[in-house]
């Protein structure tokens, strides 16, 4: 009972599940071991469709902690985590998936970070559990999470929509209702992207907490056929976050498709609804990339999925529009914003200075005078701020390039000398400049 427990807890934690009992006892025992300085919190368990006695288990758990299990009939995650943050008691919100087990102190993480600096969304890395597999379906995977999760880290990263993840989440409760929750039309993919892209409108900082840590077991969740799903799901929510968020033009894959006149045959295959013997390919050639994996084919896996997963996107996204294609070719692209131009001759500190102070979406970059670069406008990113300044200069010029006009270390570490100054896209543009001037003298 939660009339048991004393006093009202400061954390509500939040799990939706759905037929995952086996993890949802492991999350159990997670949550257990958070250590004595972890702040009081209550678990709102939402099992949403589950048959396998979810629900049964967690009512008879005894924990010491308070739980309270909320049963749905399979609505999906959207709904489920408004059905349990609308029941909560205390003032800040943690997410966790049901296949997130979050490890000791990641709980009390999040709490600090909203103590240190209160509002904003924190988001702690889920990064995939160790398992030893050499299947290239799980090695992609993981390869996506850990990229995702170091980008997260790096020094100066510029948060985007598409970082806020409900895997390991927390904000709170005042800033989730006054945001609305997760929107239900986004029911079973993208809904936590589609509050990051409200959270960043609303001026909303999201925050990264390395140490509010926990392991993903997807292997334990993840399949070619529910990767297949997704495809689908996440093509429909991107069809109506078009819809929703205009200004996330330039960020969605579905409007880039939907803009290219070159691609009408493409777009005719998809909407028309006639049209079903794609469908019937479908199963062969999820046949097709199982066998790819048995046999270590991971080139031809990689092409091969990355058409089917293109395809099932699409047809999830004229689903999202009921084949209504047009609906979506018709919105414009945004008109680009007036950036703001300054000066690195002046001193780096004072336009690092100048870019907080004004927030900007773009950055024209001059050093006395003569132009420098552009810091670009990214849709659904947040505003420049000044401590993105020198890691993108880094990124975009070099170390070379900074170093000589700033006469400074502007990177970390030790870095040699000569030709490893520069990056990979460096080195390319240098090479291609180098051709076309052995061209012009007909070398």
């Amino acid at each position: 009972m939660v009339e048991a427990f004393d006093p009202l807890p400061q954390i509500t934690i939040v799990v939706p599940t759905h037929n995952r009992r086996d993890l949802m006892i492991q999350m159990l025992d997670a949550l257990e071991r958070q250590g004595a300085d972890t702040p009081p919190f209550e678990l709102i368990a939402v099992a949403d469709g589950c048959r396998d006695g979810t629900a049964t288990m967690l009512a008879a758990h005894p924990a010491t902690f308070p739980i309270r299990v909320i049963e749905l009939p399979g609505n999906g995650p959207a709904h489920a985590r408004n059905a349990g943050a609308a029941a909560s008691r205390a003032d800040l919100l943690l997410f966790l998936d049901d296949d997130v087990l979050p490890l000791p102190g990641a709980v009390a993480a999040h709490w600090r970070a909203h103590r240190d600096q209160p509002g904003g969304a924190v988001v702690g890395p889920y990064p995939p559990a160790p398992h030893a597999s050499e299947d290239i379906f799980r090695l992609r995977i993981r390869g996506w999470w850990t990229r995702h999760f170091a980008a997260l880290a790096s020094p100066g990263h510029r948060f985007g929509f598409r970082d806020l993840l409900t895997g390991n989440l927390s904000m709170s409760r005042a800033l989730w209702d006054r945001v609305g929750g997760l929107d239900p039309q986004f029911a079973r993919a993208r809904e936590d992207l589609e509050l990051g892209a409200r959270l960043i409108a609303h001026g909303v900082a999201i925050r990264y907490a390395p140490d509010a840590f926990g392991w993903h077991h997807e292997h334990a969740t993840s399949s070619l056929a529910s990767a297949c799903r997704r495809a689908f799901e996440e093509g429909r929510s991107d069809a109506r976050m078009l819809l929703k968020h205009p200004h996330l033009h330039g960020a969605l894959d579905i409007a880039r498709s939907a803009e290219r006149r070159r691609r009408r045959l493409a777009r005719f295959i998809l909407t028309d609804r006639r049209a079903t013997f794609l469908e019937r390919l479908t199963p062969i050639a999820r046949g097709a990339l199982s066998l790819c994996r048995t046999l270590h084919f991971d080139t031809a896996y990689d092409r091969l999925f990355a058409q089917l997963h293109r395809y099932l996107y699409h047809r999830g996204a004229v689903a999202g529009v009921d084949g209504r294609w047009w609906k979506l070719a018709s919105i414009a692209r945004p008109d680009p914003a007036v950036p703001l131009v300054l000066d690195l001759g002046e001193g780096i500190e004072h336009v690092e200075q100048s870019i907080t102070a004004a927030r900007p979406a773009a950055v024209r970059l001059l050093f006395n005078g003569a132009e420098l670069g552009m810091l670009p406008e990214q849709a659904g990113a947040e505003p420049w701020h000044g401590r993105h300044l020198r890691p993108a200069l880094v990124e975009r010029h070099g170390p070379a390039l900074l170093e000589t006009l700033f006469g400074e270390h502007l990177s970390h570490g030790h870095r040699p000398q000569g030709w490893q100054h520069y990056g990979v896209r460096d080195f390319h543009a240098q090479h291609m400049e180098f051709r076309r001037q052995w061209g012009r003298a007909g070398v």
